[in-house]
């Protein structure tokens, strides 16, 4: 339910935005043709029916091998919901389609959780593991862009994210100082996107999107994000 909720409320907001800025305009706009840049601030909502119990025990399980044993661990607190962001150069090279790349964070994903550990299998002591994942990494895009109405036009992308998939795990018995553990992973991941573009200047637009990008390596999960950006041609 989680899944689809976050993927309806993306494509809902940037409908909404449409429907409102075209009931509101008058002539077509398009993007311009040439290099442009462009920065975006965004919410990244984590699936939270990924972070599965096998997945969570794994990087738990790594991070205590030598110390002691997991025996059991309760479902912990999960923190889906975090700030990122993207930097990216494109070429239009018509007002119809572009290529683009970028720099994608899609921010901290952290999972906490309390659990019973043993070194002999007798003795059952009281602990806790909190992770942190984060996913960042270059991506490469097609863009394909059309005029809408007034100064405002849509866009839908498709595109390859090259991220680095990183888990910080801090671990140990309640009441102890914990120890730390990092692990890190790459996969390429898909994701696609489509957004609401207003051209406020003539070479500056506004764009508010809806981006889904595809399981990462490491925790395994999928992320939806909304995002709220600035692209200026030169």
């Amino acid at each position: 339910m989680q899944k689809q909720g976050s993927r309806i409320q993306g494509v809902a907001m940037v409908g909404a935005s449409a429907m409102v800025v075209l009931c509101t305009a008058g002539s077509a706009g398009a993007a311009t043709p040439g290099v442009y840049i462009a920065g975006q601030f965004g919410q990244s909502t984590s699936n939270s029916d990924s972070w599965t119990a096998v997945r969570m025990g794994q990087i738990m399980g790594n991070a205590w091998a030598g110390s002691q044993n997991i025996l059991a661990w309760s479902e912990g607190e999960t923190d889906k919901t975090d700030q990122g962001f993207e930097i990216s150069v494109g070429y239009q090279f018509s007002p119809n389609l572009a290529i683009e790349g970028a720099y994608i964070d899609l921010g901290n994903f952290s999972y906490d959780s309390p659990l019973e550990v043993s070194d002999d299998g007798t003795v059952f002591l009281d602990a806790r593991s909190a992770i942190s994942g984060r996913r960042r990494g270059p991506a490469l895009s097609l863009v394909s862009t059309w005029p809408a109405a007034g100064s405002v036009w849509l866009d839908a992308r498709a595109g390859a994210f090259f991220g680095r998939s990183v888990a910080k795990v801090s671990f140990g018995l309640e009441g102890e100082s914990p120890s730390h553990a990092k692990f890190t992973d790459r996969k390429t991941a898909i994701f696609v996107g489509a957004g609401l573009n207003w051209s406020f200047l003539e070479k500056a637009s506004i764009r508010l999107g809806y981006s889904r990008f595809g399981k990462d390596a490491m925790i395994y999960h999928e992320v939806d994000r909304i995002s709220l950006g600035v692209r200026v041609s030169l």
